[in-house]
């Protein structure tokens, strides 16, 4: 599918990688050692591995079942999905991963977390019961030499979300929107519906709305008025689920292989158009029969006054009405019942729009996952300040460690808020502190084991870390092959 402008060049070759290798390497330097020292993959997510570095884009698909996420996705690619089947009903079942390879295959969770070019290692911390509901699939498509796809299963509606899958949905799809660089979130324009668990996921992607892009899919199977409606209902539903200023950004268009269905439109104008001939030609009949039963029954001198020629007029101007209303309706009729086509040029420029987005992927997530690396520096940062302030109350004396360590934990807001204001930062660059409390007690992490970082140490990493970030804002600035053009 060359007309989407992907897979002109693989995103293999040393030129393309170079920022991503070279940020790896910054991140090993200055950023994984900390990690290590106060065991930031045990409070957030598992430290980094290269293949989160150097594989491409991820784009990942969010909705309620049979919203159109599968055959979107072999539509951009081309490409038929192994095993997936479409339908009405809820089909997909497990989170598949869409990624190129040169030969069909199919890689299980278990096996796709412990390779090293696959950048799903974080994902077994979600356990057997997930990862036999996950699996890579490699196929031979010119897209995803630039991009990945991450299929989803639908949300569903009640208690089976929660209590049937075996494992927190809400948690893994928070885990890959935070490493997805595209989130496309599909609803249905004939069955729109934003459920309490839907709510829960979209409420999932908070500090991620920049990534995500709303789609108003099979927006061909309703006429022009009830997408009028279905658009404007879905604006105000997003809004009051979705907590910022912002308004998301909203596609509407069909996206999968074929021509526009128009057919169920057309079907409800010729039906509305049918039944009002209907209704004409029994009202006509009927004020026939009333005449002519006036007719019969009335005076000679009444007849005399009606005269033969107006009762031959009045007779003919019903049968040419008759003839009228049960003759084939021309085209003119027909354009005008049906629902409006120009609906068809709305579809493409949006579907274009959507694929624009796509294709500045490769260059978006060079500059996206710099800032990734540069906001997790932040994190870490202020964790490991936290962790050695605490460490440094205790002291060299190993007495009443548990109780101190109490005592530390239940003031430990008073204490985010004091560092933040010592060392300029804000209080919300801290972490949640009850998530803090409570990996702490039900890991049994020992505070006063932890080491100790002075804060010239921090200070001196921190301008490092910026230095070596420098050249490769350059380097991103001069790159002129970073978007995919057709």
């Amino acid at each position: 599918m060359s007309w989407f402008g992907f897979g002109k060049s693989p995103d293999t070759s040393s030129d393309k990688l170079l920022v991503q290798k070279k940020l790896w390497s910054i991140y090993q330097k200055h950023v994984a050692p900390l990690e290590q020292k106060y065991s930031f993959g045990k409070f957030y997510t598992p430290e980094l591995r290269e293949a989160d570095f150097l594989s491409p884009p991820m784009v990942m698909l969010l909705g309620q079942y049979s919203t159109g996420k599968t055959t979107m996705i072999e539509y951009l690619t081309g490409a038929k999905l192994p095993g997936a089947h479409i339908g009405p009903e809820p089909t997909t079942d497990r989170f598949v991963a869409l990624m190129y390879g040169k030969e069909a295959r199919t890689v299980p969770g278990h096996a796709a977390c412990t390779e090293e070019d696959l950048p799903f290692k974080s994902l077994q911390t979600y356990g057997s019961s997930f990862l036999s509901k996950f699996e890579v699939t490699q196929v031979d498509s010119e897209m995803l030499k630039d991009v990945t796809f991450v299929d989803t299963p639908g949300v569903l509606s009640g208690e089976k979300q929660r209590t049937s899958r075996g494992y927190d949905f809400t948690a893994v799809t928070k885990h890959l929107a935070e490493r997805a660089d595209c989130i496309l979130l599909l609803f249905d324009c004939s069955k729109l519906d934003i459920s309490d668990e839907l709510k829960g996921v979209i409420q999932s992607l908070e500090g991620n709305h920049d990534k995500v892009r709303c789609l108003l899919n099979k927006a061909d199977q309703v006429d022009s008025q009830e997408l009028f409606r279905v658009y404007g209902a879905l604006l105000w539903s997003l809004g009051k689920v979705v907590d910022t200023p912002e308004v998301l950004r909203v596609f509407v268009a069909s996206m999968r292989a074929g021509p526009y269905k128009s057919s169920e439109g057309n079907d409800r104008g010729n039906q509305q158009q049918q039944q009002q001939q209907q209704q004409k030609l029994q009202l006509l009949d009927r004020n026939s029969n009333f005449n002519s039963s006036n007719q019969s029954s009335g005076s000679v001198a009444s007849m005399i006054s009606m005269g033969a020629p107006e009762e031959e007029s009045e007779d003919s101007s019903r049968a040419s009405q008759r003839e009228r209303l049960t003759a084939p309706p021309s085209v003119v009729d027909l354009e005008a019942s049906s629902p409006s086509p120009p609906n068809h040029r709305l579809f493409d420029l949006e579907r274009e729009a959507l694929l624009a987005d796509l294709r500045a992927l490769p260059r978006n997530a060079k500059v996206r996952r710099l800032d990734q690396v540069a906001k997790r520096f932040r994190a870490v940062k202020t964790h490991a300040m936290l962790c050695s302030h605490l460490r440094g109350e205790f002291g060299w004396v190993p007495l009443g460690q548990d109780s101190k360590q109490g005592e530390l934990l239940r003031g430990l807001e008073g204490l985010q808020l004091g560092l933040a204001r010592k060392h300029g930062l804000n209080a919300a660059d801290f972490s949640d502190a009850n998530h803090f409390k409570r990996v702490v007690r039900d890991l049994g992490i020992k505070i006063w084991k932890w080491p100790t970082t002075m804060d010239e140490e921090l200070e001196a990493i921190d301008k490092a870390f910026a230095e070596d970030l420098k050249p490769l804002l350059a380097m991103l600035n001069d790159d002129p092959s970073g978007d995919i053009t057709p």
